[in-house]
């Protein structure tokens, strides 16, 4: 999938957490979030720093958020020439690479910040296949901040988790500035409204990924932090590379390394080496992101509405794929229509309420006043963007069903011990590819030569063992 969505072959994703998707009605989410957006009064003061609107610079990348804004260009500058980040290029780095709109505001006021916005940008649309150099950056600090946002971050995923209530927090957020820029007819605050805009069509965006749709993340992650917690795979790591480097009589040069020989320090120094990407790893982890990955292929889900947005009934069913499939099949094309849409019809939310501000310039409104006068504009329902979000098409036979609660017979049954057939062999598929390709990265930082070797005979080993290696980490059967 286009960077806008692209999470998977990136390890860290899977790893996010979930939580119980919230119960509130969209019309209950906008009085709870939006007022109180008016209330704290952030977006109704003018920047004093950070946001000043200059010269506009385009970029040749071209994604779908960008297609759907027209291209337009951010407040966010980036590089040595201060050039502007596009829509879509926001789209992309937003929650991966930067938690905040403030963040990422704040960190393009300094040299060393752009630098880094620069690297963040290069890597996340995959620049270098298009032969454009790598910026001068701090990259370790860029890739560790994006390995540990994906290890906690529990607001890119649908069932059970937040994507749909940080979307309407942050285009509150958006729909705020958009007013403002009405009333005080000012191009520079409409353009922070884009921005921030484009910071949440991350995570409605996100909920387009098909292995974003339904995964129990949470259910996984509490499974396994109650019957299998523990870090048995650095263990292993760490095992591996003290037999390897003993059978070549280097403890001498690991304990220099790794400042002691026992394996305890041993792991310690991997997760130096390799940062919250080796930190984060754990079986639950690996299983969640082959699931994930699995369901990317292809899912059977139903929206409210058809990419016209004109309401089904009974839904419109569809088939969902995620990352990297956009441009591979129909399905694809039916995905990318479907966010595209969303993405148009969240944008025109700002527009209309633009218009208020436009109809009020002037006017001294409270902050209920404001609120009201915008749900009106809005229409209903509230947050229309929200009819093309997908959901798992339940109907029998649409898809393979994930298990009960309880567990019990599936070929999808992700607890271990009990891995059912298609989770045993995405596991295997995800181990040796997945897990060993991103500890591969990881391996041009290791300075040593022994030490590299013996991390390069590790990644091997996982592309050999798959699962295997998971079942001897943690010295129980998956099956």
């Amino acid at each position: 999938m286009n960077n806008a969505y692209s999470t998977a072959g990136k390890l860290g994703v899977a790893w996010n957490d979930f939580v119980p998707t919230p119960t509130q009605s969209p019309d209950e989410l906008f009085e709870q979030e939006f007022e109180e957006t008016f209330e704290d009064g952030i977006s109704w003061r003018m920047p004093d720093r950070g946001d000043v609107v200059q010269g506009f610079i385009g970029t040749e990348h071209r994604d779908i958020a960008d297609l759907s804004s027209g291209r337009e260009l951010t407040t966010i500058l980036y590089g040595e020439r201060g050039e502007r980040l596009t829509f879509g290029e926001v789209v992309a780095l937003a929650g991966d690479h930067f938690e905040t709109y403030e963040e990422m505001r704040d960190m393009a006021l300094t040299p060393a910040g752009r630098a880094k916005i620069a690297w963040a940008r290069w890597y996340a649309l995959d620049l270098k296949k298009q032969k454009v150099p790598e910026p001068m950056a701090d990259k370790n600090f860029v890739m560790e901040r994006y390995y540990l946002l994906a290890s906690r971050n529990v607001s890119h995923f649908s069932a059970g988790g937040t994507a749909f209530r940080t979307y309407t927090a942050l285009h509150g957020k958006a729909i705020a500035s958009a007013l403002q820029a009405g009333e005080q007819a000012s191009e520079q605050v409409w353009r922070i409204a884009l921005t921030r805009e484009a910071f949440a069509l991350h995570f409605l965006t996100d909920m387009f990924s098909a292995g974003h749709v339904r995964i129990p993340r949470i259910a996984i992650r509490a499974w396994y932090q109650q019957n299998m917690a523990g870090d048995h795979l650095l263990r292993y790591m760490a095992k591996f590379l003290y037999d390897k480097l003993g059978q070549r009589n280097q403890l001498p040069m690991l304990a220099q390394i790794f400042s002691g020989t026992a394996k305890d320090k041993i792991k310690n120094g991997i997760v130096r080496l390799g940062g919250a990407a080796v930190r984060t790893i754990s079986v639950g982890d690996i299983v969640s992101l082959a699931l994930h990955d699995l369901d990317n292929r292809g899912l059977r889900v139903i929206s409210e509405v058809n990419a016209d947005g004109k309401k089904i009934p009974g839904g419109f069913r569809w088939t969902a794929v995620g990352d990297a499939h956009l441009h591979k099949s129909v399905a694809g094309a039916t995905t990318s229509k479907m966010a595209t849409a969303a993405v148009i019809t969240s944008l025109r939310d700002l527009e209309r309420v633009r218009g208020v501000g436009r109809k009020f310039a002037g006017s001294r409104l409270s902050a209920a006043q404001r609120a009201d006068a915008v749900k009106k504009a809005l229409g209903s329902p509230i947050f229309a963007a929200a009819g093309f979000v997908p959901k798992e098409d339940r109907t029998a036979g649409a898809n393979v069903s994930l298990p009960s609660a309880s567990g019990g017979k599936s070929p999808l049954e992700w607890r271990w011990g009990q891995l059912g057939d298609s989770t045993y062999k995405v596991v295997d598929e995800t181990v040796k590819n997945s897990v060993a390709n991103d500890l591969h990265k990881r391996l041009d930082s290791v300075k040593d030569q022994n030490i590299r070797s013996a991390l390069a005979s590790f990644v091997e080993h996982l592309r050999s063992e798959g699962v295997r290696a998971l079942v001897k980490a943690v010295a129980k059967n998956a099956r």
